[in-house]
């Protein structure tokens, strides 16, 4: 249930990143930004919560094949959040947020 949190906070911040490269809604494109921003890091501190509660078992590290595709799509969030903070990047930032939400299912 966690994952799918994860990919609706990270759709979230992608569909509103989307919807400000439309010329439809050219005008609020920064409050658009600014609403898709909370959303994006709520999505990536609850899939670094999701990741550590995977990975960390005691001492040791479990690392299967789907959490470190989880943890791929993790760094890619911080790279569409970073990304996004630059005006001529957020539609590509839109696409990577999709990426990572897909990402984030892979963690159980």
């Amino acid at each position: 249930m966690f994952q799918i949190t994860v990919l609706v906070l990270y759709t979230g911040a992608g569909c509103l990143l989307a919807a400000g490269q439309v010329s439809k809604y050219e005008h609020r494109h920064e409050l658009l930004f600014w609403f898709s921003l909370p959303l994006a890091l709520a999505g990536l501190v609850a899939h670094e919560q999701l990741l550590a509660r995977e990975v960390v078992a005691g001492d040791a590290l479990r690392l299967s094949i789907f959490s470190m595709t989880s943890l791929a799509g993790w760094q890619v969030a911080i790279v569409a959040t970073l990304a996004a903070l630059r005006r001529r990047l957020r539609g590509l930032s839109a696409m990577l947020f999709l990426v990572a939400g897909i990402a984030a299912l892979g963690t159980s």
